[in-house]
């Protein structure tokens, strides 16, 4: 996690339970300014808006939501400028990319 990350939940709403894992862990920074990641699957979702918003199009959802009740990966998925402030989302991403790879028919066009 950042190292500021623990500050995203100051912002957060604490009834927040989130799309893809459907658990309230809260949040870590992104580095977009608002962005915050869940701390349990690593969505994205604009912390400035009440109701969060998920920053994801909606097409992924459903791909996101298999992936994570098959794999229980955290994907990092925000937006990351320098991977190495972030290793646990650049694994998490290389997790993911290389399980869409393997099920390319789930693939959004």
């Amino acid at each position: 996690m950042q190292k500021y990350g623990h500050l995203a939940n100051q912002v957060a709403d604490r009834a927040f339970v989130c799309e893809i894992c459907g658990e309230s862990q809260g949040f870590n920074w992104s580095d977009r300014h608002g962005e915050g990641m869940c701390n349990s699957c690593g969505a994205p979702y604009d912390l400035l808006e009440k109701p969060h918003k998920l920053c994801l199009k909606p097409e992924w959802v459903p791909v996101l939501k298999r992936y994570w009740n098959e794999e229980k990966r955290y994907m990092g998925l925000g937006s990351i400028m320098i991977w190495d402030d972030y290793p646990e989302a650049a694994k998490g991403r290389k997790a993911l990319n290389e399980w869409i790879e393997a099920h390319p028919d789930l693939k959004p066009q």
